[in-house]
């Protein structure tokens, strides 16, 4: 009977970034890829997050304000059906 071995924290810490990533293995934002690729080299050194990925998150949340903002605006637009 095989037993698998017990799962490594870094292996854990991965597998939930991916849950809570739902984009992961599918074509992304470059701003994406780099965050999972750096979060997931950092879990396996198991070293802290790097400067450079934090004012990459910066970027990614701002970046986000004004992409909810046009979506709630595309979907007004549907809806409303406003004659233009």
């Amino acid at each position: 009977m095989n037993v698998p071995a017990p799962r490594q924290a870094d292996e854990i810490a991965i597998d939930f970034t991916r849950d809570l990533d739902p984009g992961i293995g599918r074509p992304r934002a470059p701003l994406g890829y780099f965050a999972t690729k750096t979060a997931a080299e950092a879990i396996a050194r198991r070293q802290p997050l790097p400067a450079q990925y934090w004012r990459h998150a910066r970027y990614r949340e701002l970046l986000g304000y004004p992409a909810f903002l046009l979506g709630l605006v595309i979907d007004w637009l549907m809806i409303a059906k406003p004659t233009l």
